[in-house]
């Protein structure tokens, strides 16, 4: 042991450049030590030579982990490269060999990039995950998993204006449907067929992300006919985008698909399927009263009213609060009954407001 240390060699061999003031001396060694550790990191190398016994450990150890830390730094630099390039190569072919295509069958360069803009958007879209990419989620209680799914999936099912208030009648019927196999999730990706036209469905879509294009009749017979489209058929040919329910009255009713509904990228639809739907009110009575006047004034105004059909709630031009106004007294009162509770709870203090209540 020589009994010296690096500070005693700078302070005795090391001097400061002349054009370093000496307020900026403990600048200078600072950027001296930072030097000093860059390059026995990376090259072994040093300005200075280790003086004692404890310093030389340190250094060998320094050395070592610069090592470590560079070699593991390139190698993921170099994965992260080679992945890259990989991706970015498949996803050129598939534009080349598109490309080859259009152009060995002659179509028309205007529509030719129309085609490849759609692909490359769609190509390049960000996919989402659903449950069934998460098998660890099986390894969750009963009890736990029935709280996450209701997390999810019960601000997404009061959206609807009729679970909604079945929900104020029943507290526990949207756990119920939560927890049980009638709510599902599904991923999609670009041009995925959700339904065809004059299909029967048994089953409600809900948009959770991405866009879905929706056609309506009205606009397919347009184009298949190559004729111009009329205003009715321009409104039926549009983007549902997120939040969006589709085919709410496969829930109420026997319901035959009015368009053609396809993605437009990757996204997410949550699916409420009919029959587990029916099998959830059988376990609830009251809420499968309303459900059921609910679905007979339904069915009562579009015959009489033949308004407009779609799978879209918005097109069909059908007030929810309209039907509502047209189902049973006893089956309004039922619905009712939330919000007098809340009122008579809310005047339960004030012996006015309570009596008004009464008189109500």
């Amino acid at each position: 042991n020589t009994q010296h240390n690096w500070h005693d060699v700078l302070l005795a061999e090391v001097e400061a450049p002349a054009s370093v003031s000496h307020g900026g001396l403990d600048g200078f060694w600072y950027v001296s030590g930072f030097y000093w550790s860059i390059t026995a990191m990376f090259s072994a190398a040093s300005v200075m030579q280790p003086q004692n016994y404890a310093e030389t450990v340190f250094s060998i150890v320094y050395i070592i982990f610069g090592m470590m830390f560079g070699s593991s730094l390139i190698s993921s630099v170099a994965a992260m490269l080679v992945d890259f390039q990989m991706v970015t190569r498949d996803q050129n072919e598939k534009l080349r060999t598109l490309r080859k295509y259009l152009r060995q069958n002659g179509v028309q360069p205007s529509l030719s990039l129309k085609i490849q803009k759609q692909i490359v958007e769609r190509v390049f879209a960000d996919t989402r995950l659903s449950h069934q990419d998460v098998p660890v989620l099986a390894l969750l209680s009963t009890k736990l998993r029935a709280n996450l799914w209701y997390e999810i999936y019960a601000p997404r099912l009061m959206s609807e204006p009729v679970l909604m208030m079945c929900d104020g009648v029943d507290d526990l019927l949207l756990g119920d449907i939560c927890s049980s196999d009638t709510v599902m999730t599904q991923s999609v990706g670009p041009g995925h067929l959700i339904f065809n036209p004059n299909t029967y469905l048994d089953r409600a879509f809900y948009i959770v992300a991405g866009k879905v294009q929706y056609t309506g009749a009205m606009a397919l017979v347009s184009a298949a006919i190559g004729a111009l489209p009329s205003q009715g058929s321009q409104e039926e040919l549009m983007e549902v985008g997120r939040t969006q329910w589709l085919a709410t009255s496969a829930l109420w009713t026997h319901w035959k698909s009015q368009g053609l509904a396809e993605s437009v990228g990757h996204g997410e639809l949550m699916l409420v399927r009919a029959e587990g739907f029916a099998a959830v009110l059988k376990r609830h009575r009251s809420i499968a009263e309303i459900v059921q006047d609910y679905a007979k004034t339904l069915v009562k105004v579009i015959k009489d009213e033949r308004p407009l059909l779609s799978d879209l709630s918005s097109m069909m031009k059908i007030d929810s609060d309209r039907l509502i106004c047209a189902m049973p007294q006893e089956t309004r009162l039922k619905l009712s009954l939330p919000a007098l509770r809340a009122v008579q709870a809310q005047a339960a203090g004030n012996a006015k407001q309570l009596k008004a209540f009464r008189e109500l």
